[in-house]
Parts: structure tokens; sequence; C-alpha cells
């Protein structure tokens, strides 16, 4: 074969192989471990964005899955009607994406914005006060300069991330308690107050926080749940979806399929977020 023939057979298979569509990222099995799954596709299990010298932010790898989301009929407290119900139907998650492991905290918030609008101060307590266009921001400074694709978690993302497997009431079972969790468990006026993230256990994917302490904005609010078969949805609404409940909130209101959405604008004592980092 000559010189020239051979260079153009070469050059015929890169322009094949760059051409070839991308395979599709294979599933969660359901049993794997989130580090099985990582090893399994071939990406970090990790990730850690530098906001600032000594200010950093981590994120752990949640699997591509098809699970089910909202809640079943038999649990306790669930909503089902209105546009807020919980009506049971499969989601797909085509791509994994890694999410932080802690709520955006005061720390990280200030280093990178330069002001902490929180009332109750604290570094390492979650950001709380800010709007969905504030934490929209937070994560466009954040893309920018780390040069990552950072944004919040739909509600799709963020409850599957938050399930980590599990399909009961709360990652942690059927029921949840005062040492799994910073919630408001007792009756009568509310005493408790922000705690530093990453004071719980994480559930099965590394995350900590996804019940309890603040309420976190998604991107999207999809409205009334149809029950038909989704993949990989993001809804577009005024209103965004909260999730997770906060410490003032009974268990209930904290469960892994209960949903409240609120304006744009919709700043609150109670109010945090925690981003996302998509898999390109």
């Amino acid at each position: 074969m000559t010189r020239s023939i051979l260079s153009m057979v070469l050059a015929l298979g890169a322009f094949c192989a760059a051409g070839e569509p991308a395979k599709p990222f294979p599933l969660w099995d359901g049993k794997e471990t989130a580090a099985q799954y990582a090893a399994r596709v071939g990406l970090p299990q990790t990730m850690t964005l530098q906001i600032k010298d000594g200010v950093t932010l981590e994120l752990t790898l949640i699997p591509a899955a098809k699970f089910v989301m909202g809640s079943p009929a038999t649990e306790e407290d669930r909503e089902d009607s209105g546009r807020m119900n919980e009506k049971q139907h499969n989601v797909t998650l085509t791509k994994p994406f890694y999410i932080a492991k802690f709520e955006v905290t005061q720390a990280q918030y200030e280093a990178l914005i330069g002001k902490n609008p929180s009332q109750m101060k604290g570094p390492k307590g979650p950001v709380t006060n800010v709007t969905w266009d504030d934490a929209m921001h937070f994560c466009k400074v954040l893309s920018e300069k780390t040069k990552k694709s950072v944004t919040l978690p739909t509600e799709s993302q963020w409850e599957w991330a938050c399930r980590a497997g599990t399909t009961t009431a709360f990652n942690t079972g059927p029921t949840i308690t005062a040492k799994q969790a910073h919630l408001h468990f007792q009756k009568g006026s509310v005493t408790q107050y922000l705690r530093e993230v990453g004071s719980y256990p994480p559930n099965a994917f590394g995350v900590y926080d996804m019940h309890g302490n603040v309420r976190e904005w998604c991107l999207d609010f999809r409205g009334e749940y149809d029950g038909a078969d989704k993949v990989d949805p993001v809804g577009s609404n005024e209103l965004k979806a909260c999730r997770g409940g906060e410490w003032g909130s009974p268990p209930k209101w904290a469960r892994s399929a209960f949903r409240l959405a609120s304006l744009k604008d919709g700043a609150a004592w109670d109010k945090g977020f925690r981003v996302i980092v998509l898999v390109e």
C-alpha cells in the first residue's frame, strides 16, 4: 500500500470514529454501590471544585438510573392531589451527574459572591435567604471559574440523589429520627436553629442533609404529575420546586417525595441550595 493510500485509510478511520454517536451511559443496576458504578463507567467517584484558596466544594457521582419518582398510595402523609401531587411514575435519568455532598455553605457563598445574606450566621452553616436567581448566579460564576457545567438539580435529579436507591418515605427507611436529620420532631414552638452541614450521617450515595436543615432550590417545577413515564424531565414554570424540608419542618414535610413550590424571588431564612455538575 502506498503512503498516500495509507494516509487516506487512516484519515477515513479517524473520521468514522469521530463521527460515531457517543455510547449511552449504562444505568445503575440496583445492587452496586456508587463507587462500583463509577468504576464501571470510568468516571471519578468524587470531584472537588476550587472556589478560593482554602475554600472548596466537594461533589459525589450519582449514577444514571431508572427509578420510581413520587410516593405510593400507602405512604403516610403523602400529597395525592393538586399541582404538587406525588403520583408515582417512572423516570429515567440517562446521564450520571455530580451533586454537592453538602448544601452550599455561607463560607463558600461569601468566598465566591462576596457577601453573606444569611440571617443566622455561621461559616459552616448552609447559606440562606437566597432567591432562585441568587442560586443560579452562584452556579454561573462557579461555572465560569471552574470551566464546569454547574447548575441546580432538577426535581427528578434531586429526588434520585435523595433516595439513593430507596423506595421508602425517607432514605433512612419508613421513618426518620433526630439522630438522622435536623428536623422539628417535638410539638409546640420551634426552638431549633441551623446546624453545620454534614452534622448527620450521609445516605447510601454519600450525600448529606437531604432531609432537613434547609429547603433546597431545584432548577425546575413541573406542576402536577400525570403518571406517564419520563426521560430526563425538565419542567418550565415561574414556580420552582423546593425540596427536603428544613429545621422547622415536621418529618412529613421532608419525605423524599414531598414537594413545595416557591416563586423565584422567594428568599427565606429556611431556604438554601446545593449544586450539581453535569457530565458532558
